[in-house]
Parts: structure tokens; sequence; C-alpha cells
């Protein structure tokens, strides 16, 4: 199994309840539209909870601000990952600037990870 890890950090300026309310409202169609046309299998959606331990482990080892969401994609092997992600190369420039709109681009990571 391939999993596709996103990290997500909201845009300056942007409250946290504000990204969470838009994200649970629109971002999670974008990815729904793009997961279906990546041919991925499912796809998860998670907040990331402020929480004490994360400050500390983030000044032990360095860091910026903590991330705000967390997107884990789905497919069954890196074929279809291939595959699917440059079908659905159309449906994410199509949907860039909702994302845009809220996310820091320059914060936001992307993981390749096999399970």
């Amino acid at each position: 199994m391939i999993r596709a890890i996103l990290c997500l950090r909201r845009k300056e300026g942007l409250s946290l309840l504000e990204f969470r309310r838009v994200l649970e409202a629109r971002a999670g169609g974008v990815l729904a539209r793009y997961c279906e046309a990546a041919g991925a299998t499912d796809f998860q959606l998670r907040e990331v909870f402020q929480v004490a331990e994360n400050e500390r482990f983030r000044s032990i080892w360095g860091g910026t601000t903590p991330y705000d969401a967390v997107v884990e994609i789905f497919w069954p092997n890196g074929q279809a990952c291939r595959e699917g992600t440059r079908r659905a190369a159309v449906e994410l420039a199509q949907r860039q600037p909702e994302l845009a709109a809220l996310l820091d681009s320059s914060a936001t990571t992307l993981t390749y990870v096999q399970d």
C-alpha cells in the first residue's frame, strides 16, 4: 500500500477556527474529487491538536509553527499511485485556487510512504 501524507499549514491571517471551518466545508469535497480522479482507495482528513507535548518536541528538535491538518491518501500499490496522480493532475490544477486561499503552500509538505 502507498500512502501520501500531506501536512497542511493555514495561510497567515486565517484563524485556526476559520481554517477548520472552511477545510471541513470545502476541502473535503476537493480532496474527494481528487482522490476519485486519482483512483485512490481512501483518504482521511484530520485536524492536528495543538498540545503542550507537540510544543516541547518542536522546541527540542527545532522547527517552525506546527501543522494545522494532515491528509492521508491511499493507493494499493506504487503503479496505481503513479498512474492515478498523473491522471488527477488536471483536477488538482483546477482546484488549486480553492486550496491556495486556505494553505500556506511554502509550509505544506507531501511525503509518500509504503506500508
